[in-house]
């Protein structure tokens, strides 16, 4: 008898441990997942914050229907956002 008692003992032991590595490989889960939400909102707000190009039928260069920022726009021609 006393030694089934001992071996409840353990095997409750064991299901506590079995059962808090579920836990710690759930959180683990949801901080990957989280980090992978971050890093692509991260990612993408940085693409989004490109500068606008403008449809230039001339630059300051001289070069002819270029895309560019509008102050390499030649003022004299056509310039289209």
């Amino acid at each position: 008898m006393k030694q089934d008692k001992q071996r409840g003992a353990d095997m409750d032991g064991k299901f506590s441990e079995f059962s808090n590595f579920n836990l710690i490989r759930n959180k683990n889960k949801y901080l990957i997942l989280a980090l992978t939400i971050f890093v692509a909102f991260a990612f993408f707000g940085f693409v989004s914050a490109q500068q606008v190009s403008y449809c230039c039928e001339k630059t300051t260069d001289g070069a002819w229907c270029q895309n560019a920022q509008q102050t390499e726009c030649d003022p004299e021609y056509r310039i289209v956002s």
